[in-house]
C-alpha cells in the first residue's frame, strides 16, 4: 500500500513538473508559435499593435516553404503594410466572427516605397520574384479598415489584399502560374463615397507586374491560374474584388458586397483556354458607380446575381463572349450596359433599362 502511495506520489510530482513547464512555455510563447514539422506559425493578439509578429509569422512561413500563417480569436491591430514574397500556403483565421484585423486609426496611411510598384498603398502585399507556380489562399477572417490615405490623384486608394505575379522589372510575355482564394472573409471600409475613386479601400487586388511606359501607358503581365472569391461580405469599398490582367480561371460566388464604387471589377482579364469564368449568386447593392465590371474581359458566364440600387447594374466594355443570363437588376440607373463588345448572350434576366452604345 505504501509503495503503491509513494509511485502515484511521484506521478503526480512529475505531472505537475511538466505542466509547471508547459505553463512557462506557453507564457513564453504567447504572441508566436512556430511548428517546424507543419510550417505553420499561428500568433495570438496582444491587445497593441501586431504589426510586427504578423510579419514575422509570415517571413518564418516563407522561409521554408509552403505553410500556414494562422491567426487565433481576438482582434489584431495593424498600423502599416505588410510583405510577403513567395508565399506559399494559407493565411488564416479562426472565424469571421472570432478573428478581427483592425487598422489604427489614421489618415497618412504610407504608400509603399518599393520599385516595380505602382504609388499606391496596402494593408497585405503580396508578390513572387519567378514563376514557381504558388497559391495564397486567405480565409475566416474579418478586416476593418479605419485608416486612409492621402491623395495623390490616384485610382486605388487603400488597398486590403494587394496580390500581383512575377514581379521582375521587366515586360516580358511570361506569365505567373499563381492561384488565389478568398474565403468566408468580411472587409469593412472607412470611406467609400467620394469620387472619382479617393480615399476607397479595395478590398482583394489580383494582378500582373504593372509597367508604365515613357508616354504614362500602362501594361500588365498577365496571371494565369485558379482564382476564387466565395462567401465573403464587403461592406463601404472601393473597387470590390478586382482582377487585372489574369488570364486564368476566376470565380467571384456568393458574396454580399454593399456600399461599393464597383462592385466587382474584371479588368482586361481574358481566357486563354480552359472552363468559361463565373460571376454567379452574389447580392450586390448600393455601388455608386458599376454593380459588375467587366472591361476589355472575355468568357464569363455572369448569372443568378441580385443587383440593386445602384448607378449601372452590369457594365461591360470592349468584351465579348459573356453569357449574362437570370440575374435580377431593379431600381438601378441603368440597369444593363455595353460598349463595343460583341459576340454575348443576354437571356432570361430581370431589368427595366438598358442602353447599347
Amino acid at each position: 500500500m505504501n509503495k503503491q502511495i509513494k509511485k502515484t506520489s511521484v506521478i503526480l510530482v512529475l505531472v505537475l513538473i511538466i505542466s509547471s513547464f508547459t505553463l512557462v512555455k506557453s507564457k513564453a510563447n504567447s504572441d508566436l508559435e512556430y511548428d517546424e514539422s507543419t510550417n505553420t506559425c499561428i500568433v495570438y493578439p496582444t491587445g497593441s499593435d501586431d504589426t510586427d509578429n504578423i510579419q514575422e509569422a509570415f517571413n518564418l512561413v516563407t522561409a521554408n516553404g509552403g505553410g500556414k500563417v494562422k491567426l487565433e480569436p481576438g482582434e489584431f491591430v495593424i498600423d502599416r503594410e505588410i510583405v510577403v514574397i513567395n508565399f506559399d500556403g494559407m493565411f488564416d483565421g479562426s472565424g469571421m466572427e472570432e478573428t478581427v484585423i483592425c487598422t489604427t486609426s489614421r489618415d497618412d496611411w504610407p504608400h509603399r516605397e518599393e520599385e516595380y510598384f505602382p504609388e499606391v498603398a496596402s494593408l497585405f502585399l503580396f508578390y513572387q520574384t519567378d514563376m514557381e507556380e504558388r497559391s495564397i489562399k486567405v480565409s475566416d477572417m474579418s478586416v476593418k479598415v479605419k485608416a486612409t490615405t492621402y491623395d495623390y490623384g490616384g485610382f486605388f486608394g487603400l488597398n486590403v489584399f494587394d496580390i500581383f505575379g512575377c514581379v521582375d522589372g521587366e515586360f516580358t510575355d511570361d506569365k505567373t502560374p499563381l492561384n488565389t482564394m478568398l474565403k468566408r472573409v468580411r472587409i469593412s471600409g472607412y470611406i467609400a463615397h467620394d469620387f472619382p475613386f479617393v480615399n476607397t479601400v479595395n478590398p482583394w487586388q489580383v494582378g500582373g507586374e504593372a509597367h508604365v511606359d515613357e508616354d504614362n501607358n500602362w501594361s500588365f503581365e498577365p496571371i494565369t491560374g485558379r482564382q476564387s472569391v466565395i462567401f465573403c461580405k464587403f461592406d463601404t469599398v472601393g473597387g470590390g474584388p478586382k482582377y487585372n490582367s489574369v488570364n486564368g480561371n476566376i470565380n467571384i460566388k456568393y458574396n454580399t458586397i454593399r456600399n461599393a464604387v464597383v462592385g466587382t471589377w474584371l479588368f482586361f482579364s481574358n481566357q486563354d483556354d480552359g472552363p468559361q469564368r463565373e460571376i454567379k449568386y452574389n447580392i450586390i447593392s448600393g455601388s455608386i458607380w458599376m454593380g459588375i465590371g467587366v472591361w476589355g474581359s472575355n468568357d464569363f458566364e455572369i448569372a443568378n446575381n441580385y443587383i440593386i440600387n445602384c448607378d449601372t447594374g452590369i457594365d461591360m466594355w470592349g468584351s465579348d463572349n459573356i453569357d449574362i443570363n437570370s440575374n435580377f437588376c431593379m431600381c438601378n440607373r441603368m440597369d444593363m450596359a455595353w460598349d463595343q463588345s460583341g459576340d454575348n448572350t443576354i437571356t432570361d434576366n430581370y431589368y427595366s433599362t438598358k442602353s447599347w452604345e
